[in-house]
């Protein structure tokens, strides 16, 4: 079987490769289509994908860049439509096909204010311009990378948006109606910790929110009421001096969790059991690994390592990270798989 992968990117350009989930071996990246930092993207009914644009102009407009691509039989990618979130440097993107809600998490402006921009996507693939614009206002205590809110990363889930800020130590719950985002409740991280991303177990009664500053994943019980403390907190290094920066998280429906840490370059595998999360394998890997992703249907790993140039592939059958390949691939930053 092959598993058809889109590759965003720092390098001005997303790719197209392959994954032989039998033979364990990815195909040579070919470039799909060039954007300006395109540096998360998202498939959207099986058929396009979804890319944010993480600049401070685009089209001549104030702010960063949404586009959506008809995605063609042999991976290349034909561009749909375009519009700009109002605020600078999304950096991620998320899709609800239920409501066809899509919506983009804008790190930051000039003043330190990160926002998030709701659009919709219609049946042929066009996104509307938004319709939901919030801006977070606040500061967290280390004023050197909190002095404003840096929204981080908007997930759907039952109905609801989450929208994790690094600035203010949260992720928060938000409800969306016509052209209103009413706030619900908050996940609170320990204070300094920067709340980046977050995943939803199956049952959707606990949630895992990983820390950039912190390096740690914070867990919560989604069944209790109101604004929430963590249940248990794991650290993702041994505490040891020098720059420390945990990225991405992902959750697979049997209970595994995979954990990414820049410049301590790690890559850990866990695995969840409600707020409980048991250490399975962490293994050393290249630079900056700023995305990692179960291959869909499969026992494999896929991570981007952004400074080294390069995505690696691991096999996880034995519950550990064994290493299997890489290929080279400029400045990888996330996956979508179709």
């Amino acid at each position: 079987m092959a598993v058809k992968t889109f590759v965003g990117t720092y390098a001005g350009e997303i790719y197209y490769l392959e994954i032989d989930t039998t033979r364990g071996l990815m195909s040579e990246p070919v470039p799909a289509a060039k954007l300006d930092s395109p540096s998360y993207c998202v498939i959207a009914d099986e058929k396009y994908l979804l890319a944010c644009s993480e600049v401070d102009t685009f089209d001549g407009k104030y702010g960063g860049g949404l586009v959506s691509y008809k995605i063609n039989n042999d991976g290349t990618l034909y561009e749909l439509s375009r519009v700009c979130t109002g605020g600078p440097m999304p950096c991620h993107v998320a899709y609800d096909p239920a409501s066809r809600f899509v919506a983009a998490a804008n790190y930051d402006d000039s003043y330190f204010h990160g926002s998030f921009a709701v659009c919709e996507l219609d049946e042929n693939g066009m996104l509307s311009e938004p319709q939901i614009f919030v801006i977070h206002t606040g500061s967290g205590p280390d004023k050197s990378r909190q002095a404003g809110t840096h929204v981080h990363q908007c997930v759907f889930h039952g109905g609801t948006l989450w929208v994790c800020d690094l600035g203010l130590d949260v992720a928060v719950e938000y409800l969306l109606d016509g052209d209103m985002a009413r706030k619900k409740r908050q996940l609170h991280t320990p204070p300094g910790s920067g709340a980046r991303h977050m995943a939803i177990d199956k049952t959707g009664r606990h949630a895992y929110v990983i820390c950039e500053m912190g390096s740690l994943i914070a867990t919560y019980d989604l069944t209790r009421p109101g604004d929430l403390y963590p249940e248990n907190i794991y650290k993702l290094t041994d505490g040891s001096p020098g720059r420390t920066g945990a990225a991405a998280i992902r959750y697979r429906n049997d209970g595994m969790l995979l954990a990414t840490n820049r410049y301590k370059d790690n890559i850990s595998l866990y695995f969840a059991d409600g707020v409980a999360l048991h250490l399975l394998s962490r293994t050393a890997c290249g630079k900056t690994p700023r995305d990692g992703a179960f291959v869909p249907g499969t026992d494999l790993v896929i991570a981007g390592l952004q400074d080294d140039d390069l995505v690696a592939l691991y096999d996880i059958s034995s519950r550990k990270l064994e290493k299997i390949g890489e290929i080279r691939l400029p400045r990888p930053t996330c996956f979508a798989f179709l």
